[in-house]
C-alpha cells in the first residue's frame, strides 16, 4: 500500500469490520441464511451501540453468504457479541453452516460518486 494511504493523506474510514464468511449446500440454504441474517440485522444488531453498517453478499454459485458489518471500534463489537440478541442469533446458527469469521481494521474504503449520474 502506497505512503498516502497509510499516513492518512486520503479519507480513510475508522473502525472495524466483522466479515463472516458461510458456507452454505445450495441455494435454499443461502436464501433462508440471508434472510436471517438481514433480520436480525433490523431486529437486534443496528440497535447495539457502536453498530455502523452491514452488508450481505452471496455467491453466484449460490453456497457463500458473506456478511461485512462494521462497527465503530473492536470494544463496540465485543460488548455487542455479548447482548441476550446477539448470543440467542449466535445460537441459532451454532453448527448450522460451516464458517469463518474474522474482524479486521478498515483501512480503506472507495464510493464511486459517478455511477449514479450515469443514469
Amino acid at each position: 500500500m502506497s505512503d498516502e494511504i497509510s499516513t492518512g493523506k486520503t479519507n480513510i474510514p475508522e473502525g472495524v469490520a466483522f466479515i463472516n464468511i458461510f458456507h452454505t449446500p445450495d441455494q435454499e440454504g443461502q436464501i433462508q441464511l440471508t434472510q436471517s441474517l438481514a433480520q436480525v440485522t433490523e431486529e437486534v444488531i443496528r440497535y447495539q451501540p457502536g453498530f455502523l453498517s452491514a452488508s450481505l453478499h452471496q455467491s453466484l454459485d449460490g453456497k457463500t453468504v458473506t456478511n461485512v458489518a462494521r462497527w465503530r471500534s473492536a470494544e463496540d463489537f465485543k460488548r455487542a457479541l455479548e447482548t441476550p440478541g446477539m448470543l440467542a442469533h449466535r445460537e441459532v446458527l451454532r453448527g448450522l453452516y460451516p464458517r469463518e469469521g474474522y474482524l479486521g481494521q478498515v483501512v480503506y474504503t472507495y464510493t464511486n460518486q459517478e455511477s449514479d449520474k450515469s443514469n
